[in-house]
């Protein structure tokens, strides 16, 4: 029965979800990155560890009151730096597949409460790690903000 939800997202579970990957943007207005530029989680352009993860309990992947504060706060932080934002999922459920398919869901329910908050979808690209998840791991979400170059320019020289 808690398999139900999970097996919908069917071959998604492992699957990045973000930007068109034909880099295409329909309204015309050329602010739809390519997948391709978006720095991969674990690299070196990737700022992690700078916010609190989300964490959840067991096969739980709907946010709480208290999550959805977290989820809040980093929401300010992007609209404050400028930033895109890689939402990492993770599960420690013995299965590597099911772990897949719970680490995205758990992402993507982030992704979903950080549009709610007024974050652009094209700013958040979700990624799953399954048992894998860097950093704390388990069963958590965690964000790696990726800088846009808005609003982080240096002055102007007069």
């Amino acid at each position: 029965m808690l398999l139900m939800p999970l097996l919908a997202l069917g071959a998604a579970g492992c699957a990045i979800t973000g930007p068109a990957d034909d880099g295409e943007d329909p309204a015309g207005s050329g602010e739809t990155p390519r997948r391709a530029a978006w720095p991969a989680y674990t690299s070196s352009g990737v700022k992690r560890g700078q916010s609190e993860g989300v964490s959840f309990a067991g096969n739980q992947w709907e946010l709480t009151r208290a999550q959805r504060t977290v989820v809040k706060a980093v929401a300010t932080t992007l609209k404050v730096r400028a930033e895109r934002v890689i939402v990492a999922g993770g599960s420690s459920s013995p299965s590597a597949e099911y772990a897949r398919q719970l680490g995205q869901q758990r992402a993507l329910a982030v992704m979903e409460a950080l549009i709610d908050e007024g974050i652009p979808a094209n700013k958040i690209m979700t990624v799953s790690f399954g048992r894998d998840l860097p950093g704390r791991g388990g069963d958590r979400v965690e964000f790696g903000f990726v800088p846009t170059g808005e609003g982080n320019l240096p002055p102007a020289a007069d």
